[in-house]
């Protein structure tokens, strides 16, 4: 059970980090043909200035792209430094133009099912929030475009194990996930993944070459599956070599592991790290404040570009 805490807050966390992803509908259907490569993207707070000062935020969680495979939408408004606002006495919502929603009082919030066609259509949208100051006066707007659509962003996991291959559990159990589109077997095709961390360092001991680290998993989404043997080599720092296809540890460096020369039509990869060869691939960096807290990323790319995404933080990283 100890073991498998850093695993479940990386996921908890992962989803208040990343909104697109981890909100997302249990059943989300097949995405468009020709989806391109996605990433979510970082919240942005559009800011209203209201009669005598007043300072307002309008939440838009997605930054401006909205993936329909999500359960739930929720763009919000807020004052500024106030738990509860008092300098609001109503919020209008409006889409394209048609008003959606009418707050009067707080929580200040228009919610709605993403998939709905009344609620959000795909494509592309313009949202204006009006908000009427309690001290009186006119209302103030703010409008920012939103794309609604049913390609599915590319999405990560990455879980480093919490004895970082060493005291009292022998064996690492590291797990670095990636997929190009989250929930859908229809992703865009990728050819590359970079995962990269910061909270923890990577090495290769002396004692773990020519052993056995675990394995790498390829799969075209669907049930065709290909799985490789990592192997920590005599020299160098190439974990597995097949052809185009290598797994390569950067010791010591931010980017620590990446996965190049993927077959045609992969979707996702699953890296798992475990084995004699794995004890001691991780070492603890200490951050102020948190000794114990690491984040991750990785940068998937394929023909059509490269996105960067989440791979989760995490509090695992901590001696037992």
């Amino acid at each position: 059970m100890r073991r498998l805490l850093p695993a479940l807050l990386a996921l908890a966390l992962l989803a208040a980090v990343v909104p697109a992803v981890a909100a997302a509908s249990p059943a989300a259907g097949p995405q468009p043909p020709s989806c391109p490569l996605l990433g979510a993207r970082k919240a942005v707070e559009h800011p209203l200035t209201l009669l005598r000062g007043t300072k307002v935020l309008v939440r838009d969680p997605y930054g401006g792209l909205l993936a329909r495979n999500r359960l739930f939408f929720d763009f919000s408004v807020h004052e500024q430094g106030k738990r509860t606002p008092t300098g609001i006495a109503e919020v209008t919502w409006s889409l394209d133009g048609k008003v959606v929603r009418t707050d009067p009082k707080p929580p200040y919030e228009w919610k709605g099912l993403s998939s709905s066609d009344r609620n959000m259509p795909a494509g592309e949208h313009q949202i204006t929030v009006s908000v009427v100051p309690a001290s009186g006066g006119s209302a103030v707007s703010t409008t920012f475009a939103i794309t609604a659509t049913d390609c599915q962003p590319a999405t990560a996991f990455v879980s480093i194990d919490e004895s970082l291959g060493g005291g009292r559990h022998p064996v690492g159990g590291s797990q670095l996930n990636a997929s190009s589109a989250f929930e859908s077997s229809d992703g865009p095709t990728m050819t590359s993944v970079a995962f990269a961390g910061s909270g923890f360092a990577t090495r290769l001991p002396r004692a773990t070459r020519g052993l056995d680290a675990g394995t790498l998993a390829i799969s075209n989404g669907g049930r065709t599956q290909r799985t490789y043997r990592l192997r920590v080599p005599r020299s160098g720092a190439t974990l597995l070599r097949r052809g185009a296809l290598q797994v390569t540890l950067h010791p010591g460096a931010t980017r620590f592991l990446t996965v190049t020369g993927l077959p045609n039509a992969i979707r996702t990869i699953s890296a798992t790290l475990t084995g004699r060869g794995a004890r001691g691939l991780f070492v603890k960096r200490p951050i102020a404040h948190n000794r114990c807290r690491y984040s991750t990323t990785a940068q998937i790319a394929g023909p059509q570009g490269k996105v960067t995404v989440s791979g989760g933080i995490s509090t695992g990283l901590c001696s037992r």
